[in-house]
């Protein structure tokens, strides 16, 4: 026997209602619902109609929805005029949309995860990925979709504001230092930015040979070894056995040209042994997955902040991440990597 969905007939009729019944209710529940949500095909319909009205401005009580769908050739398909009219009977007041809205909302968010998991498990009895992380991070990636769906901080009133920057200010206070983020190690940026701060996403940009790998890996150093800070470097251009002689070539001040050929000399040794012990205990984590995508980031970076936390994450380099699915032009690809990564930051 089939199972059926959840949802909630009753929320989604007096949604409905009210919309119809009083026109200032479309901004109780325009951040909260979209036509996808219902359940109901006809609902979908009726609340399609009401949107394409409010956007036009203009009234969307029981006339004006009628003749919208009578134009469009669905009035008959949602069941007439009479189901318009039942509708607004069953609805005595609009009082109570928001809650009824979010009932819906949250019927259909139910549903979109039983759709994904059930996707997750035909591919896991197909085997219809080429290795398990592959599959892990795609499951991780449907679920973060459907989680972050609606999510929505909304208009935010002056008393929580005002908290909320004097609890800030309060811990700057107690830091007696001008320096709020992770510092750079480069004093005259330091200055103007205060360091990098948390929740925001810094891009490095030059043309190609620049010294951007350079400049990344000294803020890196100094954050791991003389601040103490636990980072995660996701290094898409080069390995991670080539980049660690790069952080040891940087921090020890020996040649890289030196160590890749295992040109040491007896002064450089002792320098060198101290180097690796101190990159040894530091909270360096590096990733060099190529082509990686930002939802892989996002679940390597979540499983390694229940570990040690993360206070930076260095991405190097932004032009080569995918995301994995199809998307017209490489210029909406990166913006959409960017859009990402941003909003990964302010998640983190």
């Amino acid at each position: 026997m089939e199972r059926v969905p959840p949802n909630n007939i009753d929320a989604e009729k007096s949604v409905l209602g009210g919309l119809m019944l009083e026109e200032e209710a479309w901004t109780e529940i325009v951040e909260i619902i979209s036509e996808d949500d219902f359940y109901k095909p006809a609902h979908k319909k009726i609340f399609h109609a009401i949107q394409a009205l409010n956007h036009k401005s203009q009234a969307s009580d029981l006339v004006t929805v009628s003749n919208f769908l009578m134009e469009s050739g669905e009035l008959e398909m949602v069941g007439g005029p009479a189901y318009l009219a039942e509708l607004l009977d069953d609805t005595p007041s609009a009082a109570n949309i928001a809650s009824h809205a979010q009932i819906v909302a949250d019927k259909s968010t139910v549903r979109r995860v039983i759709h994904v998991g059930q996707d997750i498990a035909d591919q896991g009895y197909t085997q219809s990925f080429e290795n398990i992380e592959e599959y892990v991070n795609t499951a991780e990636s449907a679920i973060y979709n459907v989680a972050h769906k609606n999510v929505s901080s909304g208009l935010t009133g002056p008393s929580e504001l005002v908290q909320a920057s004097l609890k800030k200010l309060e811990e700057l206070f107690a830091n007696k230092s001008d320096i709020t983020g992770v510092p750079s190690g480069f004093l005259e940026l330091d200055d103007m930015t205060a360091g990098f701060q948390p929740g925001e996403l810094t891009i490095i940009a030059a043309r190609p040979s620049m010294g951007k790998t350079a400049f990344s890996l000294n803020v890196v150093l100094h954050a791991i070894l003389r601040e103490k800070k636990s980072v995660a470097y996701f290094s898409v251009e080069m390995a991670k056995e080539s980049l660690m002689m790069r952080i040891i070539s940087l921090a020890s001040k020996i040649p890289l040209g030196s160590i890749r050929v295992g040109n040491i000399d007896d002064k450089q040794w002792p320098k060198l042994i101290s180097t690796s012990a101190q990159l040894s205990e530091a909270k360096i984590f590096i990733d060099d997955t190529s082509g990686i995508s930002p939802f892989e980031i996002r679940s390597k970076l979540r499983r390694m902040s229940t570990k040690v936390g993360v206070d930076m994450v260095v991405v190097d380099y932004l032009q080569l991440m995918s995301m994995k699915t199809k998307i017209e032009s490489r210029e909406r690809e990166v913006s959409e990597i960017s859009k990402t990564l941003k909003a990964i930051a302010k998640e983190l």
